[in-house]
């Protein structure tokens, strides 16, 4: 059997790890569903835009 304190340490990192990954709370934006590549004036640059680009 383990001894306590490393049990203990075990128990606050599982906790320090999960419940520091929560992230920030929403802020009333979030971002679009889709993300797409548009060119962005040359042929070698993209942005990414929320609406879908026109074909090429």
């Amino acid at each position: 059997m383990k001894s306590p304190s490393v049990l203990w340490l075990a128990v606050v990192a599982v906790v320090a790890l999960f419940g520091g990954s929560t992230g920030c709370p929403d802020s009333g934006t979030s971002n679009p569903p889709t993300l797409w590549l548009a060119l962005d004036g040359r042929e070698t640059e993209v942005k990414l835009v929320e609406d879908e680009p026109e074909p090429f």
